[in-house]
């Protein structure tokens, strides 16, 4: 049974109008909402996208002149790695499209796309960076969708049994010498950190043994040599690491909201594509995956 919600209804409503208007001008545009396009903005609708952001999306896959075979490229936050590189060639199979991935923190991957650089979907661990992006209209309008979250934890070294740091609370004590935390001021898994340590009322008390790392690796190479005594770090990257063993667990309730979310970028020369790409990283085939990696899912697959 072919089943629609209100919004397909009027989206296929719309769509057909254009049809109708495009046959009585059809110089002008080539035909609109072909088939392969309405499957794509219908599996957005179910997804939450709002009907005009769907409509621009249609027109963005309509007039494409691309195969139907594409080399996507996906930005995607460094946390993501480890789930991204098994998702991949699942995605490559099934599609028959070519997946370039493109890892680091956040913020700098925005920055590479303000500045021109090519991509065709952003996978943010960042709210605060994928709004800068919105607003300097470097996402589709309307695309953007939050579908992971993530947890803080405490480590401290893989060997240390005896460490003094069995809690948050812990890190304020003059037992702990120096707390790790990656770039607190702009990396999405440092500034989370300072957000529940400044929340927890701990800020004050620990800052001034804060140690600040390029990045989770240079964390775990550093708390490896024991060259500090704990460290907070997204719960993915701890769960992946035989660096390091997790002391204590932030409770979600005390620790700040983290969101994943993914979007198209305005500039994709690859709009169909790129639009499997995010319906298949938002669906069922790639939650488990997701999942198996420790991340959490913010709404059902479809």
């Amino acid at each position: 049974m072919n089943i629609r919600t209100a919004r397909e209804e009027e989206f296929s409503r719309q769509g057909a109008k254009a049809q109708r208007d495009q046959e009585e001008r059809p110089s002008q545009t080539p035909g609109w909402f072909p088939a392969r396009v309405q499957s794509s903005v219908f599996a957005f609708l179910r997804l939450g996208v709002s009907s005009s952001a769907t409509l621009a999306l249609a027109a963005a896959l309509a007039f494409t002149t691309s195969a139907r075979a594409g080399e996507i490229t996906l930005h995607a936050a460094a946390s993501l790695t480890a789930a991204l590189q098994e998702i991949a060639p699942a995605f490559e199979t099934a599609s028959g499209h070519k997946l370039k991935l493109i890892f680091g923190n956040s913020d700098e991957l925005a920055r590479a796309l303000k500045e021109g650089g090519p991509g065709d979907v952003f996978f943010s661990a960042s709210d605060e960076t994928m709004d800068a992006l919105e607003k300097a209209k470097l996402l589709l309008e309307g695309t953007r969708q939050a579908v992971l979250s993530n947890g803080l934890v405490v480590i401290v070294p893989h060997g240390d049994i005896g460490t003094p740091a069995a809690s948050a609370f812990d890190l304020a004590t003059a037992e702990v010498k120096k707390v790790g935390l990656v770039k607190p001021e702009s990396v999405p898994g440092g500034v989370y950190a300072r957000e529940y340590l400044k929340k927890a009322k701990l800020w004050e008390r620990v800052k001034d043994k804060v140690v600040s790392f390029e990045s989770t690796a240079a964390l775990l190479a550093a708390i490896d040599a024991t060259e500090i005594e704990a460290a907070i770090i997204f719960k993915t990257d701890a769960l992946i690491s035989k660096k390091a063993r997790i002391a204590a667990e932030i409770p979600a309730d005390q620790a700040p909201r983290i969101t994943y979310a993914l979007a198209l970028t305005a500039a994709s020369r690859q709009p169909e594509p790129a639009s499997e790409l995010v319906l298949y990283l938002a669906g069922a085939k790639a939650a488990p995956v997701f999942e198996k990696y420790g991340f959490i899912r913010l709404r059902a697959p479809q």
